[in-house]
């Protein structure tokens, strides 16, 4: 498997290098990839757990106890870049470890290093019910979920690189104009904001959904094996959102 290069060249990405980070030798980069799926992609369980039935508190339990496991040399079983998409094979390993928690406590479960990343169940609860009430199907749901977890990592690590550059402010002054809605504020309220022409905030804004777009390509690169997978995997987490 080789490298491939982002087209920002800020960064070079290994396509399910998120794998590699978890299963890596070095103890504090492992903890720190742990750290960064758990972050991403526990809201998604988390609202599977709730689809397949179980309570909120079982939920939490759950998936605290999920990528508990991660901490473990060897916990991510049979989940490798040989076997298919991130997404999928991760719904895979969280169905077979909801079907044996009962070889640890739900004490042990709710330890460990996993607890570096602070959850919000309630308001992980408050966003499955109302994914649940557009979209009863568990296996759309979960997918939806996902789509927006991979929406909202571009979204952050997009704004880390701005804020690195010294315009944080402008990226929070020009993000609500990505997805446009009656709050929205117009190009002219903008520009009097920014001290610029509409015309300057058109090219501003092109230039953050160009980088917003590379963020998200980078992201789902991470999740599939082979880069001719991205877009194919890209369109269909878009058409979901």
């Amino acid at each position: 498997m080789s490298d491939a290069k982002s087209h920002s060249g800020l960064m070079p990405e290994t396509h399910w290098s998120v794998i590699h980070r978890l299963k890596a030798e070095d103890t504090v980069g492992r903890d720190r990839a742990l750290a960064e799926v758990c972050r991403t992609y526990w809201q998604p369980l988390y609202s599977l757990a709730r689809a397949w039935g179980r309570s909120p508190h079982d939920a939490e339990d759950l998936t605290q106890a999920f990528f508990s496991g991660f901490c473990e040399r060897g916990g991510l079983g049979e989940v490798s870049p040989e076997r298919g998409r991130f997404r999928s094979l991760l719904v895979t390993a969280f169905r077979n470890h909801s079907t044996d928690t009962a070889r640890r406590s739900q004490a042990q479960c709710r330890g460990g290093r996993v607890e570096q990343v602070t959850l919000d169940f309630a308001a992980a609860e408050a966003r499955f019910q109302a994914a649940l009430a557009v979209e009863p199907d568990q296996t759309r749901l979960f997918d939806r979920q996902w789509a927006l977890a991979v929406l909202e990592h571009a979204m952050a690590t997009c704004r880390q690189e701005w804020a690195e550059k010294g315009r944080a402010q402008e990226f929070d002054a020009l993000e609500p104009v990505l997805a446009p809605g009656p709050d929205a504020p117009s190009y002219a309220d903008l520009g009097q904001r920014l001290a610029l022409t509409e015309a300057n905030v058109a090219t501003k804004v092109k230039r953050l959904r160009a980088s917003v777009g590379e963020h998200l390509r980078r992201t789902v690169a991470d999740t599939v094996m082979n880069p001719v997978e991205v877009r194919d995997e890209l369109t269909y987490l878009v058409s979901l959102l």
